[in-house]
Formats: C-alpha cells, sequence, structure tokens
C-alpha cells in the first residue's frame, strides 16, 4: 500500500557544540550500482565530527500505527559501503586570507614591533577604508605590545590587536567626523558611500587609488566608476539588498 521510494539520508557536521547539516537527500543509486556523493564542508580548529542520518520519513497512517517504531515496519534500505574526509581544499598554505594580512617583509625576522606596525598601518588602512594617523596605528600597537608578554608567539599577539581594529566604529560604521553640521565629504568618504550603496561592500584598490590621488571630486570621473561599478557583478548586491529592505523580497 506504500509508494516506498529511495532511502534518504542525512548528513550532519558537529563542528565544537553546533551541529550543522550539510545535506539531506535521497540516495537513488542500487545494490548493484552504487554511486560516490560527495559534498564540502567548512571545518576549523574546533573539534568535529560527521553524522550519518537515516532520514527517511516511514509513512503513518491508521492502519500501521501499531508498528511505526518497530524495526521490522519495512523500509528502503540504506547501504553506506565508505565514507572519507579529503583535505586541505588549500591549493597553498598558510592561505590567501592569512598572507594577504601576515605578508612578507624584510622585518618580519629582524625586528617584530616594527613588523606589526607595517601589518597594522595596511590593515587599518583597509578596514577604516581611509589614511590613518600615526597616533590610531600607535594605539593598537601599544595592544600588540602588551599582548606579546603575554601570548606565546607573534601571530597570537598580533591577533589582540587587529580584533580592537574590527570592533572599532571606524570599521563598523561609515564614519565621517566633522566639527561642522554641514561639509563636503572628502575623497575616501565619497568611495565609502558609492562602494556600500552600489556593491554593498568595501571600496576595491581602484576606488582607494582615485580617492588617494583627490579625483574623486571630479564629477565626470565619478560618473565613469558608477558605470564601472553598476558593470560588476558585485552590483547584484544592490539589487539584492534594495529590494529586500524596500519590499522584502
Amino acid at each position: 500500500m506504500y509508494d516506498y521510494g529511495p532511502p534518504r539520508i542525512k548528513l550532519v557536521l558537529q563542528l565544537g557544540p553546533q551541529p550543522h547539516t550539510i545535506a539531506e537527500f535521497d540516495v537513488d543509486a542500487a545494490v548493484d550500482r552504487p554511486k560516490v556523493y560527495e559534498f564540502h564542508a567548512r571545518f576549523t580548529t574546533e573539534p568535529a565530527g560527521i553524522v550519518i542520518d537515516y532520514a527517511y520519513d516511514i509513512p503513518r497512517v491508521l492502519e500501521n500505527f501499531w508498528l511505526q517504531e518497530r524495526e521490522e515496519f519495512a523500509r528502503p534500505e540504506l547501504l553506506v559501503d565508505w565514507f572519507e574526509i579529503e583535505d586541505p581544499l588549500y591549493p597553498t598554505w598558510p592561505p590567501p586570507s592569512h598572507t594577504n594580512i601576515l605578508f612578507d617583509s624584510p622585518l618580519r625576522d629582524k625586528d617584530e614591533r616594527a613588523y606589526a606596525h607595517e601589518v597594522l598601518a595596511r590593515f587599518m588602512r583597509k578596514a577604516y577604508r581611509r589614511p590613518v594617523t600615526r597616533e590610531e596605528i600607535d594605539t593598537k600597537l601599544a595592544l600588540f605590545n602588551k599582548a606579546r608578554k603575554q601570548k606565546d608567539n607573534f601571530v597570537e599577539a598580533i591577533k589582540t590587536a587587529l580584533v580592537a581594529v574590527l570592533i572599532s566604529p571606524h570599521f563598523l560604521y561609515l564614519a565621517e567626523p566633522s566639527d561642522t553640521p554641514s561639509r563636503a565629504l572628502n575623497d575616501h568618504e565619497l568611495a565609502a558611500r558609492m562602494s556600500y550603496f552600489l556593491w554593498s561592500s568595501m571600496p576595491d584598490e581602484e576606488l582607494f587609488k582615485l580617492a588617494d590621488a583627490g579625483k574623486l571630486k571630479d564629477t565626470d570621473i565619478r560618473r565613469r566608476q558608477v558605470d564601472r561599478m553598476l558593470a560588476d557583478p558585485k552590483a547584484e548586491a544592490f539589487v539584492r539588498n534594495f529590494v529586500g529592505q524596500w519590499l522584502g523580497l
């Protein structure tokens, strides 16, 4: 009386305390013609595990209620022959997300404090989307110096200063400080407004360079940049976010 269909499996990644369903799918392979199913998942340094759950939903009707929870209730069988976890998926290690911040420098092995200054100066300029002052860098460098006395290595110490940058209002908001109620935006503020409006993201290198050169105040240059940005795939973010906030789509 039942059209059972194929068995169903749920693949769950237990990463730290938080379970995450990677996939739930029907296994449409015959016993004599098995298939390999492959999925990608993100692992971190947290303790992790993979759980394979039989997720077939037994049809429940009045005629079978007394048998529903029993193993002898007929259902499609699922056979798992093997599974393996393959890594890494990065062509190089450390990955670019690491080396873009902790880049190679002659100072890296010679003077930790000077190298930390280099790292913070470049990181803060991107995070704040504008040139940073010596005083701003020195404030974060002081955090590094304090953390270095307590941490076992440079990487763990510099993380303290980098986290402080990422919780700063200059990163979290489009900060446009002014002592006057009305003033013209500077070039870096223009670049940030254009970028977050059209891309929902930070300015790219071309906008940064134009802002550094003071050219974004030029109307023609600004219009050409808008055309370039709208032609970029990142402009899809504007469409999604605009109709999402406006119409709730």
